[in-house]
Order: C-alpha cells, then sequence, then structure tokens
C-alpha cells in the first residue's frame, strides 16, 4: 500500500485479497481505536474511510487489526493481524504480488473457525465439481463460480512468478542456510563481548568497532523486544540493559547470560532475514 492509500483502499484490498463481498461489519483497531471504512462498518466504529494510511504514523514492525462479522457487538469471527514492516521507497512499475501463503480463505459467510473446520473436511474435489456442474446447469454468475473454483486448489502457488518447491511460492530453504544466518546474527555480539573483556584496555582503538558491534546489535533486539513488549519505552531499556550487562558487568555468569541472549536474538534475526530473501 502507498503512503496516501485510504483506510478505505485497506480494507478494499483485504476484501479482494479473501474474495469476499464486503457483506459483513468490519472495523479496524488502531491503538484502541475502532476505525470503519465503508458503509458495512460495525456500528460501533468511528467511518475512516477516507483517512489516509500515513495519518496513523505507524512505527515499524506495528500491529493492528481487521475484525470481519461479529457474533455480537464486539466479538469478531475473523481477526487479521496486521503489520506494518517497512517504508519503501515507491516503484511505480512494481505492483502488489503475493510473496507466500497455504490454502483457501474462508467462506465469507462462514459462522466460526470450528464451521470453517467442518466445511474443509466437505469441500473435496469431488464435491467441489458437482457444485460447479449444477452451477453451470442453473446458469450461475461469474462471481458464484469463482467462489467455488477457489476451493479447488488447497495449496495454490503465488502469483507473482516465483512458484517455490513447498507450493506456496517462497523457496524453502536448506537447514545450512539456516545456519548460515545463526553464525551471521550470532558473530556479533561474541566479537563484541571479547574485544570489550580482553582486549580493549590495551587496544583502546578497538571501541570503535565495539560501538559499532553494539549498534548492530542494538537494532535487531530493539525490534525483537518491540514486538515481545509492544511498547517502544521497554524497548529501550531492554536494549540498554542487555548489551549493558554484556559491555559493563564485572559478574562473570551475567555477562555471559546478556551473550547468550545476545546471540540468539541476532542469530534468529539474521536466519529469519535469509529465509524471507527471494
Amino acid at each position: 500500500m502507498r503512503s496516501y492509500s485510504t483506510l478505505g483502499q485497506l480494507h478494499q484490498a483485504v476484501q479482494a485479497l479473501f474474495g469476499w463481498g464486503d457483506s459483513r461489519p468490519h472495523r479496524f483497531v488502531f491503538r484502541g481505536r475502532s476505525l470503519g471504512a465503508s458503509a458495512t462498518a460495525a456500528a460501533s466504529s468511528l467511518p475512516s474511510a477516507e483517512v489516509p494510511l500515513s495519518e496513523f504514523k505507524l512505527l515499524v514492525k506495528e500491529r493492528f487489526f481487521y475484525d470481519y462479522g461479529f457474533d455480537d457487538i464486539n466479538v469478531p469471527v475473523w481477526r487479521h493481524d496486521i503489520r506494518f514492516e517497512a517504508a519503501l521507497v515507491v516503484d511505480r512499475e512494481r505492483l502488489p504480488h503475493c510473496i507466500g501463503g497455504v490454502g483457501s480463505p474462508p467462506l465469507e459467510q462462514t459462522g466460526s473457525p470450528q464451521e470453517l473446520s467442518n466445511l474443509a473436511d466437505l469441500f473435496t474435489p469431488q464435491f467441489v465439481l458437482n457444485q460447479l456442474t449444477e452451477l453451470v446447469d442453473r446458469g450461475s454468475s461469474d462471481a458464484e463460480l469463482a467462489q467455488h473454483m477457489r476451493h479447488l486448489h488447497p495449496r495454490p502457488n503465488c502469483q507473482d512468478g516465483r512458484g517455490g518447491a513447498n507450493g506456496s511460492g517462497v523457496r524453502t530453504r536448506t537447514p545450512f542456510e539456516r545456519l548460515h544466518g545463526l553464525i551471521l546474527g550470532g558473530f556479533v555480539p561474541s566479537a563484541v563481548y571479547a574485544l570489550v573483556h580482553f582486549e580493549a584496555a590495551a587496544h583502546p582503538i578497538f571501541w570503535v568497532m565495539i560501538l559499532g558491534g553494539l549498534a548492530y546489535s542494538a537494532i535487531s533486539v530493539f525490534h525483537w523486544a518491540k514486538s515481545a513488549f509492544h511498547m517502544w519505552v521497554k524497548a529501550v531499556g531492554f536494549v540498554l540493559l542487555l548489551e549493558g550487562m554484556v559491555t559493563f558487568s564485572n559478574e562473570r555468569w551475567l555477562g555471559l547470560t546478556g551473550l547468550v541472549l545476545l546471540v540468539t536474538i541476532n542469530g534468529i534475526s539474521a536466519a529469519v532475514a535469509l529465509q524471507a530473501e527471494g
């Protein structure tokens, strides 16, 4: 989505992704506020269809909800967890595309996850073909046919030209590649610990490398802590505490505990980043 895209356009995009027709109440939940993006918005939501997404000033990795269909006024049937991944430079020739996914979206009128599970057992290819035959014989519309066709491919490849071996459009990484990410991410905090405690006293110039390593590590730890604690203040405090333990603690067990945590967080972050590439 573009920064100037409106909340109504995001609502339409979600509806298109799931093949829904905007026939049930919905709402977006931003930082505790309920906002509506079309005439079908839940009664408790504030009309906000024309508000551009840039107005929300989302932080990187910040999450918000999109609720669709309600058992009652406050309990959604489907809750979508949407996360702001990054702000990128506009590439006008690059259109939005699928990067991965498994399974078919739920039917719009499904009343609960349990009902969807029951339908999944019902919608075998033979059943769907019989249904399509009946629909064609009755002269049904293209929209009705498309709604049933979605269930003929329970594990569709993405339509971005990068269909992967796992059927989701994302190439499966080998264990060696994941190990590569763990080693790359874990090396930096290990090097920082060694330089601080064994080299810096004799070679003060090494503090330049130490500060660089701490800055590298701080970014990964901050994003991880922000996702875990949902507050940037707590995330900053966690970064300062953890990196302070590794750098300045005279208690060996405390410094090594901090080092293990830094190696784990940075190693997993690097492995996940490699997993998402290509």
